[in-house]
C-alpha cells in the first residue's frame, strides 16, 4: 500500500514527462520478458525471406543495421530507398532526407546512400557525411557496410543501464540471449515488423513511428507491444528508478529489480534529447525544459535536456554487451519513489568531474548552458591546443546550435587548418544552416573571407557545397550567394560555379522572383567577365527587378561602365524591366554624363512598349530618357494605343513651344528635341489610314 501510495503521488502530483512513467518509457520490462521468444519452425512467407534471414541472424546476435545482408539487398534500388527516406523523415529536421540522400550521393557515392536507411546514420547525417567524405577520400571506394563499420568504430562505445523487473526465469533467458526488444520476442511477428522496414514504402517501416510509439505506450498496452525499440540510460539512478516505479502494477510477487551494465556501439543509440531526431514531435513532451530536472535515486539531480536520461536502442542488447548485473531481491528505499521531475528555476548545473575526454564530451552534449561557466569553460577548451578535436567540435556545435557566430569567428582562428576545414564543412551542413541560412552564411563568409589563408579551403568548400543549389531553396542559395559575392573573395572563386548556373540557365528564363535567386549570387556573376553573356543577363535581370537591394542598381550600373562593359549594359537596356526601376532616373542621369556609352548605348537600343514608361511626370528633366523616347519612336511603328498614351507628352511639348518662358529649366536641346519628337509624331501619323488620323487629331489637337 506504501508503494502504491508513493507511485500515484509521483504520477500525479510531479510533472510527469510521458515516457519517463510506465511501460511506456525508461527501462520499461513488463512488456519484454513475459513471454520470451519461443523456439521452434515457422511458416514463413517466400517474400519475407530477406526479413527471415535478417531476425535470425540477428537473434544469433548480428546487428540487423550492421548486416551486409540488408545493405546488398536494398542497394539493387537506391530510388527506392530515397523514396522510403522521404517517407519515413515526413517532418522536423530529419525532413531533409532528401538533402541528406543527394549530399551522401554527390560528396561521398551514391552507393553510401543505402546507410541512410540506419537511423543511428540518419540521425547523425551532419557528422557521418564529414567523416564518410574523408574517408573515401584516403581510402578509395569500399564497400558500404565497410564505411559503416569504419564510422561505428569512429564513433566508439558508450556505457548505458537498463533497469527490468523479472523473474528468475526471465533473467536467466537474460544472460543467455540477451534482451530482446518486444518485437524480437515473436519471430513471426518480428518478420513481419523486419519486412515493413525493408520491402515497403510507407509509414509502418519508419524508426519515428516506433519511436513515437515506444515513447507514448500506455501501461494497459505494454502485454500487446511489438516496438523494436528499448528504452535506457546513461544513469544507474534513473535506470533502476524507472524500472521500480513500475513494481505496484506488476501483481507477481516473484518479480525482482535487475540493473544491467551495457557497452554497446553508439551508432545503434539514438537519443531522445537529440534535436535532430525528435524535434518533430518533442515539443509536446516533457523533454527539454529550461527549468525542469530530472531526481532520481538518493542524490541524483540531472538537468532535462541532458542527452543521457533517456537513451533508445534498437532490435537487441547481445549478452556480450552486458558488462555486468546487479540484482535487488527487494527494491532498495532509494529506488521505490522512481523517476520524477521536479522544477528549480535558480539552480545551478550538477557539477560534473571533466578530465577525461568522455567526461567533456557529456559536459558539452547534456547541455549545461544554464551553469553560468558553460560557455567559459566550452572556449576555454577549445583555446587549448592540447584538446582533442572532437571537443573542440561539439563545443563549436554548441555555439552554432544558439547561433552564437561572434564567437564562433573568433574561436575559427584558434583551429589547425585541418580543423578549420573540417568545421567549416559541417557548419555548412548543419540543420542550424537550414533554420538561419542568410545569418550564419554571413557569419561564414566573414570568417573565411578575411582571412587570406582560408581562402582555399572556401573553394574547396564551395565546390562540394554547390550541390545543394539543385534545390533553388531560398535560404540556401541567397546564404550561398552572401559567400559568393564577399569583397575579399578574389575572382576565381566565381570559376566554381558556372557550371551549376548554366545548368539554371531555363530557371532563370522562367522567373526573376529575387526570392529564389539570390541578388548577391546574382551581382556576383553580373561582375564576372568570364562568366557567359547569357549567364550574366539573366543575373543582372534579377539583380535589376529586385527592389530592396543590398548594392544599389546606380553603383553596379557605375561599376560596369567604369569597366567598360558595354556590351552587357547595351543588353540591360534593351531590356524593358530595367525602366520599371525605382532607380532608372539615377541611372539615366548618370550615363548622359557618360558620352561614349550614352552613344552607344542609345544607338544599339531597340526598346518595345517602353512609350507608356518613358512619358512619366518628370520625364523631360531626363534628357537621356527623352532621347531614349525620340529613338524608340524613331524605330517603331506606333499602334493606336499608343497615340493616347503620347497624348500628355504631345500637349506638354506644344506648350513648351508656345510659352518657353514657363520652363526655367528648359535648355535649347530640350526645345529643339521638342520640335524633333513633334514632327516625327506627325510623320508617323500620316502613315495612318485616313478614318484613324482624323479621329486623333480631333483628340489631340495640334496634330
Amino acid at each position: 500500500m506504501t508503494k502504491l501510495f508513493a507511485y500515484l503521488i509521483i504520477l500525479f502530483i510531479l510533472p510527469p514527462t510521458p515516457y519517463l512513467f510506465g511501460n511506456d518509457g525508461i527501462n520499461s520490462c513488463l512488456e519484454d520478458y513475459l513471454n520470451p521468444p519461443k523456439s521452434g519452425i515457422y511458416k514463413i512467407v517466400p517474400s519475407k525471406s530477406i526479413a527471415q534471414e535478417l531476425v535470425d541472424d540477428t537473434l544469433e546476435g548480428e546487428d540487423i543495421y550492421g548486416n551486409e545482408k540488408l545493405y546488398n539487398y536494398l542497394g539493387n534500388n537506391l530510388e527506392k530507398v530515397k523514396e522510403k527516406l522521404s517517407i519515413w523523415y515526413y517532418s522536423g529536421e530529419l525532413g531533409r532526407s532528401k538533402n541528406n540522400f543527394e549530399l551522401v550521393s554527390k560528396l561521398v557515392g551514391k552507393q553510401y546512400t543505402v546507410l541512410l536507411v540506419d537511423p543511428g546514420i540518419m540521425s547523425r547525417a551532419e557528422d557521418f557525411i564529414v567523416f564518410a567524405k574523408n574517408y573515401v577520400e584516403l581510402n578509395g571506394q569500399v564497400r558500404p557496410i565497410i564505411l559503416r563499420k569504419a564510422y561505428a568504430k569512429h564513433l566508439g562505445t558508450t556505457q548505458l543501464y537498463r533497469g527490468l523487473m523479472l523473474t528468475s526465469d526471465e533473467a536467466e533467458y537474460i544472460s543467455k540471449h540477451g534482451i530482446l526488444a518486444p518485437g524480437m520476442r515473436d519471430k513471426t511477428v518480428a518478420i513481419g515488423k523486419i519486412s515493413n522496414i525493408i520491402e515497403e514504402e510507407n509509414q509502418l517501416g519508419s524508426p519515428l513511428n516506433e519511436l513515437k510509439e515506444r515513447l507514448y505506450q500506455k501501461d494497459e498496452n505494454a502485454l500487446k507491444s511489438t516496438n523494436l525499440y528499448m528504452s535506457t540510460s546513461r544513469y544507474k539512478d534513473i535506470a533502476a528508478s524507472a524500472a521500480a516505479a513500475h513494481s505496484p502494477t506488476l501483481n507477481e510477487k516473484m518479480k525482482s529489480l535487475y540493473v544491467y551494465k551495457i557497452e554497446i556501439p553508439r551508432i545503434s543509440t539514438l537519443e531522445v534529447n537529440k534535436d535532430t531526431l525528435f524535434s518533430s514531435f518533442k515539443p509536446s513532451i516533457g523533454h527539454g525544459q529550461l527549468d525542469a530536472w530530472i531526481k532520481a535515486g538518493r542524490t541524483m539531480t540531472v538537468l532535462n535536456r541532458d542527452m543521457g536520461v533517456e537513451v533508445i536502442v534498437p532490435f537487441h542488447i547481445q549478452k556480450d554487451m552486458i558488462k555486468q548485473q546487479n540484482h535487488y531481491v527487494n527494491i532498495p528505499p532509494i529506488y521505490e519513489k522512481g523517476v520524477a521531475h521536479t522544477k528549480i528555476l535558480k539552480k545551478v548545473a550538477q557539477k560534473l568531474k571533466i578530465g577525461s575526454k568522455e567526461e567533456k564530451l557529456e559536459y558539452i552534449q547534456g547541455k549545461f548552458d544554464v551553469d553560468p561557466d558553460f560557455k567559459k569553460q566550452l572556449i576555454k577548451w577549445i583555446e587549448d591546443k592540447e584538446t582533442d578535436y572532437e571537443i573542440k567540435k561539439h563545443a563549436l556545435t554548441f555555439f552554432l546550435e544558439k547561433g552564437n557566430y561572434d564567437e564562433i569567428k573568433y574561436l575559427l582562428s584558434k583551429l589547425s587548418p585541418q580543423e578549420q576545414q573540417d568545421f567549416v564543412f559541417l557548419w555548412m551542413i548543419h540543420p542550424n544552416y537550414k533554420r538561419n541560412a542568410a545569418h550564419s552564411m554571413s557569419a561564414l563568409a566573414e570568417s573565411i573571407a578575411t582571412k587570406p589563408q582560408l581562402q582555399e579551403i572556401g573553394r574547396k568548400l564551395l565546390e562540394n557545397y554547390k550541390c545543394q543549389l539543385d534545390f533553388f531553396d531560398h535560404p540556401e542559395v541567397t546564404a550561398m550567394g552572401k559567400l559568393v559575392g564577399h569583397k575579399d573573395f578574389d575572382g576565381k572563386i566565381y570559376e566554381a560555379y558556372l557550371p551549376k548556373f548554366k545548368q539554371i540557365q531555363d530557371f532563370f528564363k522562367k522567373t526573376y522572383n529575387p526570392e529564389i535567386v539570390s541578388i548577391h549570387v546574382a551581382r556576383a556573376i553580373v561582375l564576372d567577365k568570364k562568366a557567359p553573356a547569357f549567364l550574366r543577363l539573366y543575373a543582372a535581370r534579377a539583380f535589376i527587378e529586385e527592389s530592396t537591394l543590398g548594392h544599389s542598381k546606380v553603383e553596379l550600373i557605375k561599376t560596369l561602365a567604369n569597366n567598360n562593359d558595354t556590351q552587357l549594359l547595351t543588353s540591360i537596356f534593351e531590356e524593358n524591366s530595367f525602366f520599371v526601376s525605382h532607380n532608372s532616373a539615377d541611372i539615366l542621369s548618370f550615363l548622359s554624363r557618360q558620352p561614349v556609352l550614352r552613344r552607344q548605348v542609345v544607338n544599339q537600343t531597340e526598346v518595345f512598349g517602353l512609350v507608356e514608361q518613358l512619358t512619366n511626370s518628370d520625364w523631360y528633366l531626363q534628357p537621356l530618357k527623352m532621347e531614349l523616347l525620340i529613338n524608340t519612336i524613331k524605330k517603331q511603328k506606333l499602334s493606336l494605343y499608343d497615340f493616347y498614351t503620347l497624348k500628355e507628352t504631345i500637349e506638354q511639348m506644344r506648350d513648351w513651344l508656345a510659352h518657353p518662358d514657363k520652363y526655367q529649366k528648359l535648355s535649347k536641346g530640350h526645345i529643339e528635341s521638342a520640335k524633333e519628337m513633334l514632327e516625327i509624331i506627325r510623320s508617323k501619323l500620316s502613315k495612318f489610314d485616313p478614318e484613324q488620323r482624323k479621329k486623333i487629331q480631333s483628340e489631340i489637337p495640334g496634330l
